[in-house]
């Protein structure tokens, strides 16, 4: 061998050995780089001569304990907005021992009924009276509302995370463009297939996808479900946000947006639905399902509490087809139209003194025009007694089983907590 071989032959074997150790600092670096797979340096003998060649640099990834993380990534932040909703309304409900909760107020409506009772003549507690049961009404008002802007909230989600989604599959589609070229022309492509990653991990945050290899370098995504999401070119998914969400606002009526990839309408939650276990999907339920249900307990309950003051033995100067105690916004609720009574549950005006009305009318009657004997307490009992009355529900999901209005009440709070 001669002196030039030999210098060859050791300068290819130096210059593999600084790749290989610019590879391992590089591995070493970027440990907790998002995306970033380990390298290994390939290596092969020179043909027809003595030493060593570089032929490429091999990037290192699980596809399948990827594809597993994938999934579970997303079937995680589709939990975590369920539960997020759940807990908040869970909280706008309040526990029993809250203060603020609605069971604390139906506790207060109810302590200052015996206390009204005990003392019909005293004008004082007739005021706490009414104060505890106007309480009462906003606080399902509340609840209500409450629920409606969790609807509004997660139709902007939806919105803003189709608009991820579509970026991100366009991002994708550019990147398999570059890789496909670069691997074409001999190029390095490892660190875009990082990028790849990077955007795909969190495109599964959105959506279920599986990753297609093609022996070109490009990836197909599609769905668990089947769908294709991207295939050479990116698909396109359409949603149209609302600008306020409505208890009586579904998209099953048209009222609300549904989601379309490529124009075809998608199922967008439940076991049919080829985009479910993901944040999309998830966003969808809370806003189609898991709040419309929150909303129609809400309101049974609320019926079941007007109903309770509205019977028509109760009170004999009430007029025919007059309200109750508690009214569908100031009118007689109509049981044709439940949805989106507790938001519109309001006190009656003849007894409340801001709307022009006298609390002495919680004691002579709602229809009463001139104040009766002061020290009758017939009808606060009446109250007191059908607060307590053991009742079924005319509606819902929840137990049906006659029970006072407070066991009703914590019905719903351990569904919610359940769920």
């Amino acid at each position: 061998m001669s002196i030039t071989s030999a210098l060859s032959n050791a300068l290819s074997g130096l210059s593999a050995s600084s790749r290989a150790a610019e590879i391992t600092s590089s591995n070493l670096a970027n440990v907790l780089t998002d995306g970033y797979a380990p390298r290994s340096l390939e290596l092969s003998s020179r043909a027809g001569l003595a030493g060593v060649q570089v032929d490429g640099i091999q990037r290192h990834v699980d596809q399948g304990l990827i594809g597993d993380r994938r999934l579970a990534s997303g079937e995680a932040a589709s939990a975590n907005v369920r539960a997020t909703f759940l807990m908040d309304i869970e909280h706008a409900i309040g526990l029993p021992g809250d203060e603020a909760s609605l069971f604390a107020q139906i506790s207060e409506l109810a302590a200052s009924l015996v206390t009204a009772a005990s003392r019909p003549d005293d004008t004082i507690r007739l005021h706490a009276l009414v104060d505890a049961a106007d309480q009462v009404a906003n606080s399902f008002a509340d609840v209500s509302d409450r629920i409606q802007t969790l609807r509004t909230t997660a139709d902007t989600d939806i919105g803003q995370a189709v608009e991820t989604v579509n970026l991100t599959l366009s991002q994708v589609q550019s990147l398999n463009e570059r890789i496909v070229a670069a691997q074409a022309r001999g190029q390095p492509v490892a660190g875009l297939h990082d990028q790849r990653q990077v955007l795909l991990d969190d495109l599964a945050t959105y959506l279920p996808i599986r990753q297609i290899e093609r022996d070109n370098g490009a990836v197909a995504l599609f769905t668990t479900g089947g769908l294709t999401l991207l295939d050479g070119k990116a698909a396109r998914l359409e949603f149209h946000n609302a600008n306020v969400v409505a208890p009586h606002m579904t998209a099953d009526q048209g009222l609300l947006s549904g989601l379309s990839i490529n124009g075809v309408d998608v199922e967008t939650f439940g076991n049919g639905s080829p985009i479910a276990g993901g944040k999309l999907s998830g966003l969808f339920e809370v806003r189609d399902s898991l709040s419309v249900t929150a909303q129609a307990r809400l309101d049974s309950l609320a019926r079941n509490l007007v109903e309770r003051f509205q019977d028509p033995a109760m009170d004999a100067t009430r007029p025919s087809g007059a309200p109750g105690l508690f009214t569908d916004d100031g009118a007689l609720f109509d049981p044709m139209n439940e949805v989106g009574l507790a938001g519109r549950l309001s006190l009656n005006m003849a007894v409340d003194p801001q709307q022009g009305g006298q609390v002495w009318r919680m004691r002579n009657g709602l229809g009463a025009a001139l104040p009766g004997v002061t020290g009758d307490a017939t009808l606060l009992q009446q109250m007191q007694d059908a607060l307590g009355q053991v009742r079924p529900l005319g509606s819902n999901d929840l137990p049906g089983t006659p029970q006072s209005f407070s066991a009703h009440l914590a019905n719903l709070s351990s569904r919610m907590g359940q769920e």
